[in-house]
């Protein structure tokens, strides 16, 4: 690079500094096309799936969006056009669940209270719902009813001592317990058929599903409450309080009854599920009319597009090669050389405009260019005299010359 200050130096090389060079070619206008649609769809798929949603990253991409109507099948389409509007049956399904408590039986299946409804009008409200369902189209498609026990039985440990069994339960408790389940469950399912026959509504034997019973099991933390509550009000053991509850709830504290009515209370009952179903038929809309439904049928669809701008060059590298300086004056070591003279060009007065003329002068044509004359030029040269061509002197005493012109003898 030249010094601006004083342009006559010598350049000199200056290690260090590497210079920045544009390496490579440009491409070609068919080639930036290629490389660019090719670089456009994978930027597009790229941000498609980086598009904000599952936690992942956003990617700056333009956003289109577009709205499209379906069509319905083939069979649809031609009886759309013999019959106007086609139509296409679908069925509708619900469930309605009841859970009825049951009384307590100290018995167990052979007790007098062994599937005994707390309410008996639970199961007159469930089939007066039933019966309002039957009315408005639906049809009872299956019937499912199951009974539970609570969590305490007469299990005896290993030293002869009857225990709540809380966790832990024998085989013959356990057999009483799946027997007064399924009495529950028995009792419930006639009870509730028998609602259903006075409202005139006949339920098939074959709807009819029995669920085995279930008995319910306390957990590690509602065991040491119950176990809390008997040290606290001063009771033997476990088994002495929940016994005295179950035969006087009002004899026991209002803490013990709140614990064991959730804990062993609501556990003894008889559950039903009614499914129910009822046709639904739907029209299928002619071309250019809506849905009958009311459903909306178009849908929306959105990608996004990411253009990929190609450089012209391939590539920038660094270069190590010297770049020459020039060393200022004064600088010590270096010496300054005198500013070299400058020529100036001649000035060259200034041409003088072509006068602008009205007429226009045609070009020749050819054939007047190959008419042209060429000049001759004159020759200066001087010719000899005839006369002076033969002898030395001729009879009027002339010297002679030479065919150049030239004379033959001069005098002295």
């Amino acid at each position: 690079m030249d010094d601006p200050e004083n342009p006559s130096l010598p350049p000199q090389d200056k290690p260090g500094l590497p210079r920045f060079e544009v390496h490579g070619r440009v491409f070609s206008p068919m080639e930036l096309a290629v490389y660019g649609a090719i670089g456009t769809v994978a930027l597009s798929l790229a941000a498609n799936y980086y598009d904000g949603s599952e936690g992942r990253s956003r990617l700056p991409a333009i956003d289109i969006g577009w709205t499209t109507s379906s069509h319905h099948g083939s069979d649809a389409e031609k009886s759309d056009k013999v019959h106007s509007v086609s139509a296409r049956e679908e069925t509708e399904k619900k469930t309605l669940s009841s859970v009825m408590t049951e009384e307590w039986a100290q018995e167990f299946g052979v007790d007098v209270a062994a599937g005994r409804l707390i309410d008996p009008t639970l199961v007159d409200s469930l089939a007066t719902g039933l019966k309002t369902e039957t009315a408005n189209g639906w049809s009872i498609t299956a019937v499912r009813t199951r009974g539970t026990t609570s969590a305490e039985d007469d299990t005896v440990d290993s030293q002869g001592e009857r225990t709540a069994g809380l966790q832990q339960t024998s085989d013959s408790a356990a057999s009483k317990q799946e027997e007064l389940g399924n009495i529950r469950r028995d009792e419930g399912t006639i009870e509730l058929v028998a609602a259903l026959q006075e409202r005139g509504i006949n339920i098939d034997p074959s709807a009819i599903e029995l669920l085995p019973s279930i008995e319910d099991v306390l957990s590690d933390e509602e065991v040491a409450v119950i176990d809390g509550l008997a040290g606290r009000f001063g009771y033997a053991n476990t088994t002495t309080m929940i016994e005295q509850w179950n035969r006087d709830p009002d004899s026991t504290p209002p803490d013990v009854d709140a614990a064991l009515t959730k804990m062993l209370f609501l556990e003894r009952q008889f559950q039903v599920e009614v499914e129910l179903s009822r046709p639904v038929e739907q029209q299928t809309p002619k071309d250019g009319e809506k849905n009958p439904s009311g459903e909306d049928d178009s849908q929306e669809h959105q990608i996004r597009l990411l253009p990929f701008l190609l450089p012209g060059y391939l590539f920038i590298s660094a270069s190590r090669r010297r770049r020459p300086i020039y060393p200022k004056p004064g600088q010590p070591g270096e010496t300054s050389a005198p500013p070299a003279e400058v020529s100036t060009p001649p000035v060259s007065p200034p041409e003088k405009p072509p006068v602008f003329s009205p007429r226009l002068r045609r070009s020749p044509s050819r054939w007047e260019r190959t008419r042209e004359v060429p000049v001759q030029r004159i020759d200066r040269r001087k010719q000899p005299r005839p006369y002076n061509m033969h002898g030395s002197r001729g009879p009027n005493n002339h010297v002679g010359r030479t065919r150049g012109g030239d004379r033959r003898a001069k005098r002295g």
